[in-house]
């Protein structure tokens, strides 16, 4: 993912909704694609916190 899509993703996330409360309903897990632990990290993290696989997104790629 280029860091323009990126950053999109992020200010879509800031301002889709004012009224939003931090909780699993309106919180997004990111992890690197290139490491397997980022990723099993993510679904855990996700899991534990319930927060829907849906909102889980392992297709970001960043630099080594």
């Amino acid at each position: 993912m280029t860091g323009f899509a990126l950053f999109f993703v992020f200010l879509t996330l800031l301002l889709g909704s004012s009224d939003a409360v931090p909780g699993p309903d309106t919180t997004a897990v990111l992890a690197n694609a290139n490491v397997n632990s980022s990723v099993a990290l993510a679904y855990y993290y996700a899991q534990q916190r319930g927060i829907p696989r849906k909102q889980v997104h392992i297709e970001l790629s960043f630099c080594k």
